[in-house]
C-alpha cells in the first residue's frame, strides 16, 4: 500500500478523450500530453491494482459530486495501470466530510 503516490504519464489526445469524456479536435493527432498526479491511496497487488482518492470537499449532492471527481479518477487509474502494466480493479473516491466511499 502507498500513500501519495506520484505518477507522470504520456497520452494521446485521443486517449484522453476516451478516458474524461470529452471531445478532442483532429488538429491534435501526433501531439500528447503529459498527466502529473498524486494518488492518495494505491494498493499494488501482484495482478491488479485499487485506487482511493479522498474528497474533502462539502457535500450537499453525493452524485453531482461523485459525477465531477469521476473523471479524475478514470484518468489516475489509467495512468497507473499503464505504468504498473496491470489493471486498475478497484477504484473508489471516499468523501471525508460525508463519510462516504463510493466505488467507481
Amino acid at each position: 500500500m502507498q500513500r501519495e503516490l506520484e505518477f507522470t504519464a504520456k497520452f494521446s489526445p485521443a486517449e484522453l478523450s476516451d478516458i474524461i469524456g470529452t471531445k478532442t479536435s483532429p488538429d491534435l493527432e501526433g501531439e500528447f500530453v503529459v498527466v502529473q498526479g498524486v494518488a492518495d491511496l494505491v494498493v499494488l497487488l501482484p495482478k491488479e491494482i485499487w485506487l482511493v482518492d479522498f474528497k474533502t470537499d462539502a457535500v450537499r449532492d453525493l452524485p453531482a459530486k461523485v459525477k465531477d471527481h469521476t473523471p479524475q479518477l478514470k484518468l489516475y487509474a489509467s495512468a497507473l495501470g499503464r505504468i504498473y502494466s496491470k489493471p486498475v480493479t478497484n477504484c473508489w473516491l471516499h468523501f471525508l466530510s460525508a463519510q462516504r466511499t463510493v466505488e467507481i
